[in-house]
Order: C-alpha cells, then sequence, then structure tokens
C-alpha cells in the first residue's frame, strides 16, 4: 500500500484512508514536506488568541513559540530554554505564581506519561523523562505512581503580582496536518479573569511587566 501511495503521490490523510479502505489500521500521521514551514500562520493564530495566553509546543513539550500574554501571565521569556513538563516542576516564576500547582502536577506527569506510553522507542521522550526525573524529586515521585491520562483541560488558577488571582482553563489542540505540535490555549474563566487579561495586554500594564515583551 506504501508503494500504491508513492507511486500515485498520495497526501498523508490520503495514505492514511487507503490503509482504511483496505481494512487495515492506517499508519500513524506525519507531517507532509509541504507543511513543515507553518510558522506564520501558527503566529497569526496564538496573537489573535490576545489578550489570553496561548503557546505552541512540539511532542517532546519543548517550547516552539508564544504569544505576548503567555510571557506576562505565564512567565514564559526568551533567553532561557523551554519545555513545559521540566519547567512546570523547576521555574521558580511559575511554582510562586501558581496556585492550582499541586492539584495540577498530576494530571501534567500522567499525561506525559500516556504519551511515553505510545511511543517507546522515540529517544526524545526518554531525554526530557530522564532530565525530569533528575532535575525535580516531586516529578520522579509523581512519575512511579504510573498514572496514565489523555490530554485535555485543566484549570489553572495563578496569583499574578500585578493583577492578583486569575482563573483560566487551558485547553491543548492538535491539527492533524501538523501531528507533531500541540496548541496550548488558555480561557478565563469568570469575568474578572477577563478583564484582568485585558488590562494586562495593555501598553499601561506592559510599562509595568516584570518582563516586557518586544512591541
Amino acid at each position: 500500500l506504501d508503494s500504491v501511495a508513492r507511486v500515485l503521490r498520495l497526501s498523508n490523510a490520503e495514505r492514511r484512508h487507503l490503509y482504511v479502505l483496505a481494512g487495515l489500521n492506517p499508519p500513524a500521521a506525519e507531517v507532509a514536506p509541504d507543511k513543515r514551514e507553518m510558522c506564520d500562520g501558527l503566529r497569526r493564530l496564538i496573537d489573535t488568541w490576545m489578550p489570553n495566553p496561548a503557546h505552541i509546543m512540539d511532542r517532546y513539550y519543548n517550547g516552539v513559540m508564544y504569544n505576548e500574554a503567555a510571557s506576562t501571565v505565564l512567565g514564559m521569556r526568551p533567553g532561557l530554554r523551554w519545555n513545559c513538563l521540566i519547567d512546570f516542576f523547576t521555574d521558580p516564576m511559575y511554582r510562586t505564581r501558581s496556585r492550582s500547582w499541586a492539584e495540577n502536577a498530576s494530571s501534567v506527569v500522567a499525561q506525559f506519561r500516556a504519551l511515553c506510553m505510545a511511543n517507546p522507542d522515540d529517544e526524545g521522550f526518554q531525554e526530557v523523562l530522564a532530565e525530569a526525573r533528575a532535575s525535580s524529586p516531586e516529578f520522579a515521585e509523581l512519575w512511579e505512581r504510573r498514572d496514565i491520562e489523555d490530554a485535555g483541560q485543566i484549570r489553572k488558577e495563578l496569583d499574578h503580582p500585578l493583577v492578583g488571582v486569575l482563573t483560566m482553563e487551558s485547553s491543548v489542540m492538535q491539527m492533524p496536518v501538523r501531528p507533531d505540535l500541540s496548541i496550548v490555549l488558555h480561557t478565563p474563566l469568570d469575568e474578572a479573569t477577563a478583564a484582568k487579561l485585558q488590562w494586562l495586554a495593555s501598553p499601561e500594564a506592559r510599562r509595568g511587566a516584570m518582563y516586557p515583551v518586544a512591541g
């Protein structure tokens, strides 16, 4: 079937459909060569999500890009290696701001375990796992519980130094055309949070931000 797909120059979606028609399990989704460069479109997507935080990470939770609200609210900032799993456990700024850290930690680890179990031979996951276990005893303890959970939505409470408590829900989304990337969108769960996020995106708030973002 792969040979037929190559001769007919089928797209990834058409190749998987060919497997279904043949009564076989379709192969894992891959990134088409002409879809590898989508940075401009993804940048427009997360910038349009302003004033709410949004960021994009690869399959290993390494950061790809983030919008200004993610910098102001979540503490994502230039000059640092960015991995959402490792930073969740080791970034002192995020740990200080997060009121829901303890209740979210188990879900973060269980969701990463689900990815690792689905890709047992992928060295990239094993490298991140090894670094997380070495850098955080809390991660290592949660990992030994062997909980597993699909990625979805997580409720977050953050105590921002400029506006106080922010209550949001993060949603992890994927595009079939880029299965190697995840888009994480944060949505305010109350009107007060929505108003605070709007103010944090204003020029007045930007002047008082701990980590200014590029204009």
